[in-house]
């Protein structure tokens, strides 16, 4: 049901200023110790913002994958666009490949922590989203990534939660009688 709601066609937007954190994890089980930073028990999810509208999609398992990377950016950012983000290897072949402008922050320092903030502030609100939606299906993980996203794009253009949440409703009775009329 929610699959419906993915995030916005960013592509038809073409902003010029993205800022991305390639790596922003969940737990896929449990283990006695987890360990630190990346590791293939955790789900790579791409976040990418331009301060207006943004977009996420799982890369898979692990650390970041370049070519996961390349095809995910070229459905939402045009070639020519200006990246910003830390200190990442993935992001270097989708930057070549798309003539992408870069901007790399060194991790930790007083200028990353201030150019980094849209970015940083997302993934602190998709963090908290999941964290309250923690009894899900790791199937269904895409799906709510992309309300997290359709939620935080139209707060962007609302900045009223509650014609967000009425939009939305109003698209879910809307998909429920297309799909019924469709399936009889």
């Amino acid at each position: 049901m929610v699959a419906q709601f993915s995030a916005t066609t960013v592509a038809q937007l073409m902003p010029t200023r993205w800022l991305f954190e390639p790596a922003v994890c969940s737990k896929i089980k449990k283990v006695k110790k987890q360990p630190r930073g990346i590791s293939r028990n955790k789900i790579c999810i791409l976040l990418a913002t331009d301060k207006k509208i943004s977009f996420a999609e799982i890369e898979g398992k692990g650390r970041p994958h370049r070519d996961k990377n390349y095809s995910i950016c070229q459905k939402h950012i045009t070639e020519g666009s200006h990246l910003i983000g830390d200190e990442d290897t993935s992001m270097t072949y989708t930057v070549e490949c798309m003539k992408l402008k870069r901007t790399m922050y060194k991790g930790g320092t007083e200028t990353s922590y201030k150019e980094l903030v849209p970015i940083d502030q997302l993934c602190n609100r998709f963090k908290f989203f999941i964290n309250k939606h923690c009894g899900f299906k790791k199937d269904l993980l895409q799906d709510y990534i992309n309300l997290f996203i359709f939620i935080d794009n139209e707060n962007n253009e609302e900045n009223d939660l509650y014609k967000v949440t009425m939009k939305l409703l109003k698209m879910m009775f809307e998909y429920k009688k297309t799909s019924k009329d469709a399936g009889e």
